[in-house]
């Protein structure tokens, strides 16, 4: 016995808009303008847009770099950026959400996030790991 599926409507031309290649392209740029680039002893580049997002590329050696993780991190543009002096933590804040977020960058994860009860201009790792913000 014989199933007749009903057409969608468009169908020619939503099959007609399939792509067709032999190699395919993903795009992991970020799609506002880029505030911050910062570059880590432990190799790897975080990228933070005025959208709020944070983007996490792992430089491979003799090959370029690799997009390894996306965060949207802050509902609006990131005041500052700060890495600790061995790359392995780093902390954005943000005037306008009034927030902080800590990372742990070796394993692309966000640690700890405070809402503030001010809103914080910069923020600065001092020894060890503790970190101020003004």
């Amino acid at each position: 016995m014989w199933t007749f599926i009903a057409a969608v409507p468009f169908e020619a031309a939503y099959l007609r808009a399939i792509p067709r290649a032999l190699q395919y392209e993903k795009s992991f740029m970020h799609r506002d303008t880029i505030s911050h680039v910062i570059a880590t002893q432990t190799d790897f580049i975080i990228t933070a847009s005025i959208d709020g997002h944070l983007k996490f590329w792992k430089k491979k050696h003799a090959e370029g770099i690799e997009f390894v993780k996306h965060f949207r991190c802050h509902l609006h543009s990131f005041a500052h950026i700060a890495i600790n002096h061995n790359g392995t933590l780093m902390v954005t804040v943000c005037t306008q959400d009034k927030s902080l977020k800590i990372f742990d960058v070796p394993n692309f994860d966000m640690i700890s996030m405070f809402k503030l009860t001010f809103a914080p201009k910069t923020a600065a790792w001092i020894h060890q790991g503790i970190f101020h913000f003004y």
